[in-house]
């Protein structure tokens, strides 16, 4: 099942954006090739590019762009290259294929219902193993950490199947580029929302939008307003790859 969330006309302004930054090599600078350029940027005062460059740098942040007085910096606090760290222009890649790259990959999530359900159960690849939230948790979470930049095709997570399988519903799954701030994602962009309520015939549900998503987390959250489970037997990040 196909779950399509359409992006904001400022999503589409940056892409074409992108498009012209790769053929004029104008604005955006990074610290190693990227696939992409997240959405998502801190915007700061800069008396020159060079001011920019360096708040980049003290910010731990891969990209970063200069126009007219204003620094816009990209993905903050997750570049730990130090004094290694090297900007020149961003030049778009060229992605050939699409793969799975979430399992094994470092996780965060919400508190979890026991220890027969840790959060690493929902990348290990095992579809016999879930993830519980704790039934305490108002908008359960769970965040896996793509470990750098990437253009997020499509996830595909498969709720956790048998007698339970309702309590899987108003999920959202988005993209984000920076590390969490406390457990509101609202800031991410939101790749898709699949309203339900989940039935285990319907499989693997994924997750996508028209244009992609670039970032380096994604989060599954159930945000109904009802406090209830989230249980994920397995999540899959298909990204787009040289």
């Amino acid at each position: 099942m196909n779950v399509r969330q359409q992006v904001s006309s400022a999503a589409l302004h940056l892409w074409a954006c992108l498009a012209l930054c790769a053929t004029t090599d104008a604005a955006v600078k990074v610290s190693h090739p990227l696939p992409c350029i997240p959405e998502q940027a801190a915007s700061y005062n800069a008396a020159s590019e060079t001011v920019c460059a360096i708040t980049a740098h003290q910010l731990d942040a891969p990209i970063y762009s200069f126009s007219d007085g204003t620094c816009d910096v990209g993905a903050a606090g997750t570049d730990p290259r130090g004094n290694a760290r090297q900007f020149t222009p961003f030049s778009a890649q060229g992605l050939t294929q699409v793969a799975n790259i979430a399992q094994g990959k470092p996780f965060e999530a919400c508190l979890k219902y026991s220890t027969s359900y840790y959060p690493q159960y929902a990348n290990d690849a095992s579809e016999s193993t879930s993830f519980i939230s704790h039934g305490s948790v108002a908008r359960p979470w769970w965040v896996v950490d793509l470990q750098d930049i990437n253009l997020v095709d499509r996830v595909e997570v498969l709720p956790r199947p048998g007698t339970f399988d309702y309590r899987f519903h108003q999920v959202e799954v988005r993209v984000g580029s920076t590390p969490r701030v406390g457990e509101d994602f609202s800031e991410w962009p939101l790749l898709g929302f699949y309203e339900g309520p989940y039935t285990t015939s319907e499989g693997r549900l994924t997750f996508a939008n028209d244009t992609k998503l670039c970032g380096r987390y994604v989060v599954v959250q159930r945000v109904a307003p009802k406090v209830e489970y989230l249980e994920l037997a397995d999540v899959k990040v298909f990204v787009h790859l040289p």
